[in-house]
């Protein structure tokens, strides 16, 4: 019988995760890739990922532009150390799809002190010639 209950999950766990759409498999893919690339300065991932018409806001309330995000990291202004992704949930809608995650981001402050924000964000991606771009990127500060 323990046998068969453990097939039975097992079958259960596989039928789930086959609901999940290519689509949302392909966004949480290239969502994970951002936030390494982030912390890695990987300018190369954020240019190819990040659409030009870019908003990112940061729980803040500070509002950039790629290029202005870009230059943020460049300067030392947002010093990710590490991006820790605790839950996330896939919405498509037609051609776009959206991902809201609780985060938890790990910073360094200019005074080299380290700081660690709990963060809810919304990621909005479009797919733009068969890649995924990020287009609007929303932060709010959990208590």
């Amino acid at each position: 019988m323990r046998k068969l209950t453990i097939l039975t999950a097992l079958l259960a766990a596989g039928a789930m995760a086959e609901t999940v759409s290519k689509n949302a498999q392909e966004v949480l893919s290239v969502t994970q890739n951002l936030m390494d690339a982030t912390v890695k300065r990987d300018f190369g991932v954020i240019d190819k990922v990040m659409a030009d018409d870019l908003t990112y806001t940061h729980s803040t309330g500070v509002i950039e532009t790629k290029q202005q995000f870009k230059d943020a990291i460049t300067k030392n202004r947002n010093n990710y150390l590490k991006i820790d992704t605790l839950k996330t949930e896939v919405r498509e809608y037609g051609k776009t799809v959206c991902v809201l995650a609780r985060q938890d981001m790990h910073g360094k402050n200019a005074d080299g002190s380290v700081n660690l924000s709990k963060l809810y964000i919304l990621y909005v991606w479009t797919k733009d010639g068969g890649q995924w771009k990020l287009h609007l990127r929303h932060a709010s500060r959990l208590p």
